[in-house]
């Protein structure tokens, strides 16, 4: 996954279990690995603020993970 942010102001709220931006939660019925992190770039003085969905989730990066 590929995710890029040129400037501009950006809030991306993860839902439950998620990144701000990056990776989803964990499925429910199921459990697997966490997935690698998508690259992520961000430039021209992007204001960013990512906030997670929780379940130790990364406000940006990966989804959070558990069993």
């Amino acid at each position: 996954m590929l995710v890029e942010i040129n400037g501009g102001v950006v809030y991306a709220k993860g839902g439950g279990g998620a990144a701000g931006i990056g990776g989803g939660g964990p499925m429910m019925t199921s459990c697997f690995p966490a997935t690698t992190a998508p690259n992520i770039f961000i430039s021209d003085n992007a204001n960013v603020t990512a906030i997670n969905g929780g379940s130790d989730a990364e406000d940006i990066g990966n989804g959070g993970f558990s069993c």
